[in-house]
């Protein structure tokens, strides 16, 4: 049985992250993407408005998301990433 092990990567770099969620609303609705990253990984980044790009397998070759990062919301211990 395969397993699905995603992978993130922000700006072409893979990123650990604890907590993700992608909603495809279909239609004319765009997909969407959030997740959390913990806050040592992204605590001294500029995040805004770098690309984001999910793959679905780790030796997938096409995306099932790419997009930019457009909210982050930092706590004590990780960056909620919208």
């Amino acid at each position: 049985m395969n397993e699905i092990s995603p992978r993130i990567l922000i700006d072409g770099r893979e990123t650990d992250y604890i907590d993700g969620n992608y909603k495809y609303p279909g239609n004319l609705s765009a997909a969407t993407i959030s997740f959390k990253i913990p806050q040592i990984e992204g605590g001294f980044q500029k995040l805004w408005n770098k690309e984001v790009t999910m793959f679905l397998n780790r030796f997938d070759s096409v995306p099932i998301f790419r997009g930019w990062i457009k909210r982050t919301k930092p706590t004590f211990n990780d960056i909620e990433i919208i």
